[in-house]
């Protein structure tokens, strides 16, 4: 016969067992890990939104000479000034959609490798960080000939700079995550692209006025 005792001690190691198949079902990515891949599904997916509507009004356009770009708001969010401008087709006559149409899908697959729980080799990430670097440098000398040589604003082209941005922020992050740089950018990556939105459309209001929103 069991004593009382021994029939407790029994339950309490069964209930401290922990089986190998439950094992196999914990989750132990880092959480940040989990939000960057996350970021990097949302943002590929609406940078890839905006890149394939660039090309079709891009398209509509070379079709039909007279039609008016649905992004067109006013005088300064003007998609058609931008899009008919030289710099909107930097390599040849590729018209720069096609390269977010090209990279994004690169974002949304990566971010959904990691939420599967795969783990991508260094050398990867080494690569999808200098290409995002790249793309990076292009927006914001697309940006600067925007708001200072062509003297419009695209809002499609906008909704891209701030996918490609999120997109580095959410690949920093997850780079930190996993020990290749500090922790801290963890912390601070969400705050620096506020600040990037917030410093855009400052320099909107400064370099165009109230024709902005008129």
């Amino acid at each position: 016969m069991h004593s009382r005792d021994d029939v407790l001690s029994e339950d309490v190691a069964d209930e401290d067992i922990v089986y190998d198949d439950e094992i196999d079902h914990v989750d132990t990515r880092p959480r940040a890990l989990v939000v960057a891949a996350w970021v990097l599904v949302v943002s590929g997916a609406v940078g890839l939104i905006g890149a394939v509507a660039l090309l079709m009004e891009r398209l509509a356009l070379l079709g039909d000479a007279s039609y008016i770009p649905q992004c067109n708001v006013n005088d300064v969010l003007s998609c058609g000034s931008v899009i008919e401008s030289w710099q909107a087709s930097v390599i040849g006559d590729l018209p720069n959609p096609v390269l977010g149409i090209i990279g994004f899908p690169i974002v949304i697959v990566t971010g959904v490798v990691v939420l599967a729980g795969a783990r991508l080799p260094d050398w990867y990430w080494g690569a999808f960080l200098g290409g995002t670097l790249c793309a990076v440098a292009f927006i914001h000398w697309l940006a600067w000939q925007s708001f200072f040589v062509i003297g419009a604003l695209c809002p499609y082209c906008m909704v891209v700079w701030l996918a490609t941005m999120c997109t580095l922020a959410a690949i920093l992050v997850a780079m930190a995550a996993q020990g290749h740089y500090s922790r801290r950018l963890i912390k601070w990556m969400p705050i620096a692209v506020v600040a990037w939105v917030v410093l855009i459309v400052v320099l909107a209001f400064v370099r165009f006025g109230s024709e902005v929103i008129a």
